[in-house]
């Protein structure tokens, strides 16, 4: 016992703690404090206890009913894909947020797994309503104040509106994206300008013009207008166009794409 309270009353670095669990034959794997318990144990009994050695339980379960508690660190298996698949049908799958509500819900039933893995799809299918309800929503205030406009024009305001930070509702202001449409013709650049953006994007093409009017209109295009100039994301660049002069002042690579 002497021995005990002798070590328990100094300090040790793990590294000593190893070397003495090795000159007297004891396990060296483990934590710092893993091995001062084992020490511990080793003084007070003599006895040699080796590495402690964890289990899940998801690995020794032998059924899975509607009573049953989710197991601490729970472990997708195929036992437990099969109970699902018997009680919500072949459609189930361990989608992420069903994984994450599992593995944060240990203690709770299976049946109440079940009812989250339900509102989990319900939720899903309510985003996927509520943006087409967005949409629907723009194009039909949209209309209510251009009149004379085509669908096709509503919808290119839609897609430039949705890509802007806040809410999605229609406004005038919107409109501005067809201004820059309507004005193609009119966008153009510099001899240096066309020089530096060739240069930028490593581009092998005589018009730099006409390729850049057709970024423009590719409906893949990510446009916002900040300032005085839009700019125009796509294929990873940015083209920066002066709002007023129709200027290409610019092009380059995006940041996130560069190698």
């Amino acid at each position: 016992m002497e021995y005990v309270i002798d070590f328990k009353n100094h300090y040790y670095l793990r590294e000593e703690l190893v070397d003495f669990c090795r000159k007297n034959k004891l396990q060296t794997s483990g934590s710092k404090s893993e091995l001062t318990e084992r020490i511990v144990h080793y003084l007070n009994t003599g006895e040699k206890l080796g590495a402690d050695k964890k289990y899940r339980k998801a690995n020794i379960i032998d059924a899975i009913t509607l009573n049953n508690t989710i197991e601490h660190d729970f472990v997708c298996s195929e036992k437990h894909r099969t109970f699902f698949k018997e009680h919500i049908g072949k459609s189930f799958s361990f989608n992420v947020k069903f994984q994450k509500w599992l593995k944060s819900n240990s203690g709770k039933t299976y049946q109440e797994a079940i009812n989250a893995y339900y509102q989990i799809i319900d939720d899903k299918k309510e985003t996927i309503i509520d943006k087409q309800f967005e949409y629907n929503t723009y194009i039909r205030e949209f209309f209510k104040e251009n009149k004379d406009m085509t669908l096709n024009q509503a919808i290119k305001c839609w897609k430039y509106k949705k890509n802007l930070p806040g809410h999605h509702g229609y406004e005038t202001s919107d409109l501005n994206i067809l201004e820059l449409m309507s004005n193609i013709d009119k966008i153009h650049t510099t001899k240096l300008g066309a020089e530096r953006i060739k240069r930028n994007l490593c581009l092998n093409v005589e018009d730099v013009v006409g390729w850049c009017k057709q970024k423009v209109q590719d409906e893949n295009s990510f446009i916002t207008r900040k300032g005085k100039n839009w700019y125009v994301s796509i294929d990873g660049c940015e083209i920066t166009i002066n709002a007023n002069s129709y200027t290409i002042i610019t092009a380059h690579r995006n940041k996130n794409n560069e190698n």
